[in-house]
Parts: C-alpha cells; sequence; structure tokens
C-alpha cells in the first residue's frame, strides 16, 4: 500500500514539473534566450537512476569490487534519492545474494543502539551483525529450517525468519552483514581513497551507489544511482565516438542529460529512470571514458538543451539521411522546435550506414504484422505516405481483396522492421524490396549529421543544436 502512495506522488510530482516545463506552443516575439524559470526539474532531482539489470536480466547473486578504494558505505536510498547509511565495511570485494525464505536466524534479543554495537557485539558472540526493519540487531546462528531454528532457541534469544527481502551480503566466505526489511532495498556505496569510489560489476565500473531491489522472482533488478554528469560521462562514448569533433560530442552531452531530466520515473513500475541500453541511451559507467567525451561533459555541464528557457523534449538518432521530421508526424508531440529540416550537412559525411537495403518475404511481413496487432490475408502491394522531407509518415498494406491495413508514426518502420522512415518500396515476386537511408527514427538531432556540421563545416555545438532543434540552444 505504502510502495502504491509512493508510487502514485512519484507520478504526480513528475506530471506537474513536466507540464510546466515542456511548452506546446511558444511566441514569435519571445527572446532566443530568456532567463531560466525560477523552478527547474534539475533542481529536485539528485540522482539518475539507472536499470542496469531488469527483467529478465535481473541477477540472483552479485558481486561488487571497490579497485582503488576502502570498501562500501551499506544503506538504502529513501524517496527523495538521498542515500542513508546504516553500516560499512573495509572489505573491498563482497557479494550479496538473496536468502533462502526457508533459512531462519537466531538473534540475541537485545537491540543496539548503532552498527558499531552490534558489530562489536557480534565479534565477541562470533556472530554477525543484522539490520532488520530498522534495528541492530545480532545473529548467533543459521539454520536451513524453521523447525531446527526453533529448537535452538535459549532464553534471550528469538528468531527470525528470511523474508521476501532478506540478503546476505559475504566476502570471500566470511559473512559481513544480514539486510532484512520489507519496505526499503539494500544499497552499497563505494568508499573511495580521496572522495567518491567505484564499484566493479561485471565488466564494468560505476560512480554513485548500487540498489539491489528485489523483484517477485527473489533476483534483484541492479540500479545505480549516480550524479548527472557521471551519468552524461558514461553515455557519450557509448552514443558517439571519443575521437569525434568536440563540438559534435558537446551537443550529444548537452543532449544526453536532457534526455536523462525528460525521463525521470520512466520506467517507475521497475524503480528506475532510464535504462542503460538502447531502449533509453547506452550507458556503461566510467568503463570506456575518454577525455575528450569527459572534456565535452565537464564544458556543459548543468546545461540542456532548451526553448525560451525552458527544457526541450529532446531525440536523437544516429542518422536522418536527409531531412529529420517533425515530432507530430514521429511521437504525436507537436512541438515548435520538432519540425524536421532538410540536412544537406549530413549528406556531405560517409559513415557506415548512410544507406541501406532489405527484401521481406510476403510471409514474414505479414507475421509482423501480426504480431503488432495489425490483420490481412495477404499483401497485393504497400504505398508508403510521404512527408514534405521525404520520410514515411504512413504506410498502407492492401491485400489482393480489397483489404486495407494503415500505420504511422513510429509504426512505419517498427512494424515492418526496418532501419529508419526513410525508404522505397519494390514490389517482387512474393516480395518487398525496401531500400533506404538514414538509421533511426528521423526525429530530433542527426549524431552522424552533428558530426559533419563540427567536422566538415566549422559549427559549434550551440549551432547544432540550433539546427536540429529549430530555435533551441544549450543553456
Amino acid at each position: 500500500m505504502i510502495s502504491e502512495i509512493k508510487k502514485k506522488l512519484s507520478l504526480l510530482l513528475v506530471f506537474v514539473l513536466l507540464a510546466a516545463l515542456f511548452p506546446t506552443a511558444a511566441n514569435a516575439d519571445t527572446q532566443a534566450e530568456p532567463e531560466i524559470p525560477y523552478f527547474d526539474l534539475p533542481c529536485a532531482i539528485t540522482a539518475i537512476k539507472v536499470g542496469l539489470y531488469s527483467g529478465s536480466a535481473a541477477l540472483y547473486g552479485v558481486e561488487l569490487e571497490n579497485p582503488n578504494g576502502e570498501g562500501y558505505d551499506i544503506g538504502y536510498y529513501d524517496f527523495s534519492r538521498q542515500f542513508r547509511k546504516i553500516a560499512e565495511t573495509d572489505h573491498c570485494a563482497v557479494s550479496i545474494a538473496p536468502v533462502s525464505s526457508e533459512r531462519c536466524y537466531v538473534l540475541l534479543e537485545k537491540n543496539f543502539e548503532s552498527y558499531a554495537a552490534a558489530a562489536a557485539a557480534a565479534s565477541d558472540a562470533d556472530g554477525l551483525p543484522v539490520y532488520s526493519n530498522r534495528r541492530f540487531k545480532v545473529a548467533t546462528a543459521a539454520y536451513e529450517s524453521e523447525a531446527e531454528a526453533k529448537a535452538a532457541l535459549v532464553s534471550g534469544t528469538e528468531l527470525l525468519k528470511a523474508g521476501n527481502n532478506t540478503s546476505l551480503i559475504t566476502s570471500g566466505d566470511k559473512a559481513i552483514f544480514l539486510f532484512d526489511s520489507a519496505n526499503i532495498s539494500l544499497a552499497l556505496k563505494p568508499i573511495g581513497v580521496n572522495g567518491e569510489g567505484e564499484a566493479r560489476l561485471r565488466d564494468d565500473i560505476y560512480r554513485g551507489g548500487i540498489e539491489l531491489l528485489r523483484t517477485s522472482s527473489g533476483a534483484y533488478t541492479v540500479i545505480n544511482y549516480v550524479g548527472i554528469e557521471d551519468y552524461v560521462k558514461g553515455v557519450l562514448p557509448y552514443e558517439v565516438g571519443g575521437n569525434w569533433p568536440l563540438d559534435s560530442l558537446k551537443a550529444q552531452a548537452a543532449c544526453a542529460r536532457t534526455y536523462a531530466i525528460n525521463n525521470v520515473n520512466a520506467y517507475i513500475d521497475d524503480g528506475f529512470d532510464v535504462r542503460a541500453d538502447t531502449y533509453s541511451q547506452v550507458y556503461h559507467g566510467v568503463s570506456g571514458t575518454t577525455e575528450s567525451t569527459n572534456i565535452a561533459a565537464d564544458e556543459t555541464a548543468g546545461k540542456f538543451v532548451r526553448y525560451e528557457g525552458v527544457i526541450c523534449r529532446v531525440y536523437y538518432m544516429s542518422s536522418d539521411g536527409g531531412a529529420t521530421e517533425s515530432g507530430a508526424n514521429v511521437f504525436g508531440e507537436r512541438r515548435e522546435y520538432l519540425t524536421g529540416v532538410e540536412d544537406s550537412y549530413e549528406l556531405a559525411e560517409d559513415y557506415y550506414n548512410k544507406s541501406w537495403s532489405e527484401t521481406k518475404s510476403e510471409a514474414a511481413l505479414l507475421s509482423r504484422l501480426n504480431r503488432f496487432g495489425y490483420e490481412l490475408s495477404d499483401i497485393e502491394s504497400i504505398t508508403p505516405v510521404l512527408s514534405e522531407s521525404g520520410n514515411v509518415i504512413a504506410i498502407e498494406f492492401a491485400s489482393s481483396s480489397g483489404e486495407t491495413v494503415t500505420v504511422d508514426k513510429t509504426d512505419c518502420y517498427m512494424v515492418p522492421g526496418l532501419n529508419s522512415i526513410r525508404f522505397d518500396v519494390e514490389k517482387l515476386d512474393a516480395a518487398f524490396k525496401f531500400s533506404g537511408s538514414g538509421w533511426g527514427h528521423n526525429c530530433g538531432m542527426s549524431q552522424w549529421g552533428a558530426y559533419s556540421m563540427a567536422a566538415n563545416f566549422g559549427f559549434d555545438c550551440n549551432a547544432i543544436i540550433d539546427f536540429y532543434f529549430s530555435g533551441a540552444y544549450i543553456g
């Protein structure tokens, strides 16, 4: 019940803030860079929550290493995204695993005033410090069944049965800490020698904290609470190249930062804001960062893509193939800075996905239509509807009996499984050939176009943003 109330309050807060921050219309007489509104969404966000492992990729055990630090603070994140410390360990390599619901612990009845006091008592009793529902306790023994544990109870002890949110932290074969709470989720923050620490999880290294949110299956949704600037530094090397011109990197940094703020609580049901893959923005912590991408992030720190002082709703893609498209035709969003532009700059650059061609059988296309909820007996013809910019904004699939199915917006490339919304169609025997250019949804900034504008034409980051988001700027 409490989590549902929190979810509704969080959604209400974000909707109110976004309604105030994202305009749907603008006054042409307004100055290009007016004063920033008094209340800005970034002021309310202390950390971006990145879902590292979730859904089918959730982990049943987590191994963390603090390679250059001094262990971990152990605690949880509150509703305002603030870390609340409850314990600490100087072990730099730790494992966290869910505890079986069959396992029971025998605890001393005494409550301890602090973790330090519980840890000292645990050491004397050859036991384990425990944090259970906001109380510090000491476990003296563990049993695999409730019957065994009850048989071991003596005067001055009590029983703790593992619940849905009980986790054990170990280092090697040594148990360090038992966390047991129904209302908060375990989190660890690496302790640095001279500042913020870093934690290695699998092949990547992360700044900030790692939260472990138990799922209904008992696995952990692993979430990285990270400051927005460190988040941007972790995105840039994977969305663009470290060897790209600095101003194209700065334009990308502003977009990545703005995208993160746009998507606060986008995955609220899963406990985070953004994913770490192409469904949001590719992110691998500090792994892969370069000097140039860090400089681009630092030189745009705290700045967003804005229109008339207000943070924009930004989108970007690898390439547009010759023209971007309006937000209304792609996402159903009519915004004055998402109008769509002819892009001669991108065409001046050679890049690996500049053009493409795919042949799809009639059977494969019918299968994809069915997957997206459309039914058609056969496909006699496919007729694209083009915008003024030459992008496909609707497709009519017609059968031999005259039945038709029409898809539009992002379904124009998602339903047939294509690379972009800029293509032609040619009918073959029992198949259709799609020939196109561009890579992505074609709304907002072209990454290769930004590269070309900086590398081939000498434009700075603000000119790049102004071109792709008509009238917008970095501020």
